[in-house]
């Protein structure tokens, strides 16, 4: 940035708004948390076919009732949002031919999906085409709820294909199908993390992070549901009796702002486009703390006078990492000459799972989506705690 733009308020703003807490529109009390409880607590099992089963005879309450007693908002904009899903939708409402042609498109991929008809009755004879990258395991399931379960369907046969509902996707529809009752039947695509249907696709489907090139309907994070569960399950057990204030102060028992670190934290799976925040971390260690971990890595040097082999790198990652463990042990100052090269980062890099302590940081770097790729699912914890 140029020396003028540093104190600009869009960057740099000098006062955070205060926003109050949500107020329950039917008690006007504040909202509080562990209200699942009065409810019968969470459910403990994520699977599909064995949950399924599971919760089969459990005390339930309506859906109306539910709503109340969770202190649930009256509306929530995100259903429509700027992307006009719902208002699509009423526009031209889904019909049995819409859900086979959205299928075989999924399946086949043809597209445009107006253009499915021959796939469709092809599907229908019961051929189905091998080699095209869909062995039903796509994560993108069709799902049913008739009588208050919850069924998977697709419309040529759903025994054939082996995907259950993608965790992040199921977690919040057994929480709710376990506890309530009333719900109108309705048939939805549960999709995963990236969003898939055209903008002017006229059908509810579910994804974490929706695009604006997209009709999908944003879905909550995995790892924001799973944080905020397992925090949930910790205040339990400690907890002999329920109590909204117990809850409370159990979750907001962080560190107090001037004891927090006064850095910004970053901590994620390597893919290309973040090799520059940990680039700008190994510069700026009083600003950035960042760590990485390599399940799925996606990176390579992007120096255009790199010298490295990527390949080498991901056949021996170990010894890389040792090499960058003992210069970071000898404290090596940083050379700026050694952005966009991968050894430097291994002295972030750590083969342990990554954790979140979110009341002992001031900051958190949050990078913006790209290409339907969601990033701010770690955000809402830290906002939360």
């Amino acid at each position: 940035f140029a020396s003028k733009d540093i104190n600009n308020d869009d960057y740099f703003p000098q006062f955070i708004k205060k926003v109050s807490l949500r107020k329950d529109e039917i008690s006007n009390e504040p909202v509080s948390r562990g209200r699942i409880e009065l409810v019968g607590g969470l459910v403990g099992d994520y699977s599909y076919r064995k949950n399924i089963n599971a919760r089969k005879g459990k005390r339930r309450v309506h859906i109306d009732e539910l709503k109340r007693i969770l202190q649930c908002a009256a509306r929530e904009p995100s259903l429509d949002g700027s992307r006009g899903t719902v208002g699509l939708l009423k526009l031209l409402k889904p019909t049995k031919e819409t859900i086979e042609y959205l299928c075989a498109s999924i399946e086949s991929g043809c597209k445009p999906i107006y253009k499915c008809e021959d796939t469709v009755k092809t599907f229908k004879a019961g051929s189905f085409p091998t080699g095209h990258g869909y062995d039903g395991n796509s994560n993108r399931n069709l799902i049913r709820i008739i009588n208050d379960d919850l069924y998977l369907d697709w419309p040529w046969g759903r025994d054939r294909l082996k995907n259950d509902p993608y965790p992040s996707m199921s977690i919040l529809l057994f929480q709710l199908l376990d506890r309530a009752y009333g719900l109108p039947d309705s048939v939805f695509i549960m999709a995963a993390e990236q969003s898939f249907l055209d903008w002017n696709v006229p059908f509810p489907a579910f994804s974490n992070s929706p695009s604006f090139r997209s009709s999908d309907i944003p879905w909550p994070w995995y790892e924001s549901l799973r944080t905020e569960m397992q925090l949930h399950r910790d205040v339990v057990s400690s907890q002999r009796n329920f109590s909204g204030m117990s809850f409370h102060n159990a979750f907001t028992a962080q560190l107090e702002w001037d004891k927090r670190i006064p850095k910004a934290l970053y901590l994620g799976e390597m893919i290309r486009i973040r090799q520059l925040v940990f680039d700008q971390a190994l510069r700026r260690p009083d600003l950035i703390e960042a760590r990485w971990k390599c399940d799925f890595c996606q990176f390579e040097p992007w120096s255009p006078v790199s010298k490295e082999d990527k390949d080498s790198v991901f056949k021996d990652i170990k010894s890389w990492w040792s090499i960058g463990q003992q210069q970071k042990a000898a404290g090596h100052p940083y050379d700026p000459s050694s952005a966009g090269n991968m050894l430097p980062l291994m002295q972030l890099y750590t083969n342990h799972s990554l954790k979140y302590e979110y009341g002992h940081y001031k900051y958190l770097v949050v990078l913006t989506g790209i290409e339907a790729k969601a990033t701010s699912g770690r955000l809402a914890s830290f906002l939360a705690h």
